[in-house]
């Protein structure tokens, strides 16, 4: 292979990593708030599971309003989901659908 080449590949290989980190980001997130979530023994099982059943596009919204609901019940409140976009009611929804087929 010349010089050019492994450059190209190198650059083709990067540009690979660079598109997966977001997943690799956003799938280690929706499993750490998913944790927090049910603070129970077997949670890591449970949430890789649940992870694995959402898709990558409902992964933002997801996150986003586990992480809102989270916060709030640790200051021992209601999360407002009047605030919620339709995108992360729908996810949560996922969300909730698949804990339900994990924990079977």
């Amino acid at each position: 292979m010349t010089k050019a080449g492994k450059v190209m590949a190198l650059a083709a290989l990067a540009g690979l990593f660079v598109l997966a980190a977001p997943v690799a980001a956003s799938a280690d997130e929706l499993e750490a708030q998913c944790k927090i979530s049910n603070p129970i023994d077997g949670a890591d099982k449970l949430c890789k599971c649940v992870s694995d059943k959402i898709a990558g596009g409902e992964r933002p919204g997801a996150i986003k309003a586990m992480k809102l609901t989270n916060d709030a019940m640790a200051k021992g409140a209601m999360p407002d989901q009047s605030a919620w976009t339709d995108d992360m009611v729908k996810s949560m929804t996922t969300v909730a659908t698949a804990e339900a087929g994990c924990m079977q």
